[in-house]
């Protein structure tokens, strides 16, 4: 007499089984693979917002300096495309128009500090652009330049980032 209550998995059960977990399982490690990316990009970007944010401060120390020094007037550089010279804090011409070809990589030391001579390199380039466009109070003088700094980088494509901000080159805007 055959025992009707075995219990176990029947062929087709099993194949079954096997057919959903070989659909399944690249689907989500599709899904893990492109949220790890995702998150590495977000990441990217948030540095390159940073330093963006970093090169506008470095030129308002700059022109801060200068005022802390009795300049009259804290006008900045000539118009035109520069990197920060961390060192001198002080910003190094680029040929202007300058090309993301023409830019060095910023590196990042031991402690975490961003610059040019050394470190491990990283995928970002920054350019600093003035502009001297105002004068508002039409004394022939620039009362305030326009500051854009653009960070680039290439990982799965090239990607960048603008900040602007208006400086005010006196006392009293």
């Amino acid at each position: 007499m055959l025992n009707k209550n075995k219990e176990g998995f029947s062929l087709i059960e099993l194949m079954v089984v096997i057919f959903f977990v070989s659909v399944a399982l690249p689907g989500i490690l599709l899904a893990i693979s492109r949220a790890m990316a995702g998150i590495n990009d977000s990441t990217l970007r948030l540095r390159a917002i940073y330093l963006a944010q970093e090169g506008i401060e470095i030129v308002r120390n700059i022109r801060d300096t200068n005022w802390l020094n009795g300049a009259t007037s804290t006008a900045l550089e000539s118009p035109g495309d520069y990197e920060a010279n961390y060192k001198s804090v002080s910003l190094t011409p680029c040929p202007f128009p300058c090309s993301a070809s023409q830019l060095r990589f910023l590196k990042i030391d031991n402690n975490g500090f961003y610059q040019y001579s050394t470190g491990t390199t990283t995928p970002f380039k920054r350019k600093i652009t003035i502009d001297k466009t105002d004068d508002l109070d039409g004394d022939g003088e620039t009362d305030r330049e326009r500051v854009i700094v653009e960070v680039s980088w290439t990982k799965r494509g090239t990607h960048s980032v603008k900040a602007e901000e208006y400086l005010y080159n006196r006392w009293g805007y």
